[in-house]
């Protein structure tokens, strides 16, 4: 029985490391002064993205903001993606 809940706790280590790894791209990104959107992540990842960046605006003054992707004006639609950045009077701070 012991055997069983020890493969249980390494199998969710990956995990952790994964989201670590999440975190710190994220973070080298942020304070290179890129943008991130959610839509360029692959769907299966998106919601580890999402959770990852809401942990670092804890620690990074990350605001969010909107980007058109894509505008139809025949059919009169607009795709729009989430964006989250540091504004660049921060970034000079930092």
């Amino acid at each position: 029985m012991q055997k069983k809940a020890q493969q249980q706790i390494n199998a969710a280590e990956p995990s952790h490391s994964f989201n670590t790894n999440i975190i710190d791209s994220l973070r080298a990104r942020f304070l290179a002064g890129n943008k991130v959107r959610i839509i360029d992540y692959h769907e299966s990842k998106r919601a580890e993205v999402t959770g990852a960046i809401k942990t670092l605006q804890d620690e990074l003054p990350i605001v969010t903001g909107w980007q058109t992707v894509r505008q139809s004006y025949l059919s009169e639609t607009r795709t729009r993606a989430k964006t989250y950045h540091i504004p660049e009077a921060f970034l000079r701070e930092v």
